[in-house]
Parts: C-alpha cells; sequence; structure tokens
C-alpha cells in the first residue's frame, strides 16, 4: 500500500481510499461488495468514504 503524508501533520495514511456510498443498495452485488471491502482490509485499506459527494456522481 502506498502511503501519503496528510498536509503538515506528519500523519501517514494510505493513498487509495475505497468508496461505499453505493454499497448495500443492490441484494445482487452484496456478496461482491463485502469481497472487495475484505480485499482491500486485507491489503492495508483503512479509508472508506461513505460520502454521496465525491465528485464521481451528483450529489
Amino acid at each position: 500500500m502506498l502511503y501519503r503524508r496528510l498536509g503538515n501533520t506528519g500523519v501517514s495514511i494510505p493513498a487509495i481510499g475505497q468508496g461505499t456510498w453505493k454499497f448495500g443498495e443492490n441484494k445482487h452485488s452484496e456478496k461482491q461488495e463485502i469481497e472487495a471491502l475484505r480485499f482491500g482490509i486485507a491489503n492495508g485499506l483503512t479509508h472508506t468514504g461513505p460520502a454521496p459527494s465525491d465528485a464521481s456522481e451528483p450529489a
């Protein structure tokens, strides 16, 4: 996992997070969503973003 410093805080955070805003909306993709989260966590993921406004879709 690639880490970056958070501003001037000296704190290192993963450069990649996982958006989860649409998770749970489609019962057919539930298994894949769980697998994606588990894969991320197993590979060092510590940040998820449930916010509806991440610039990938209109809020």
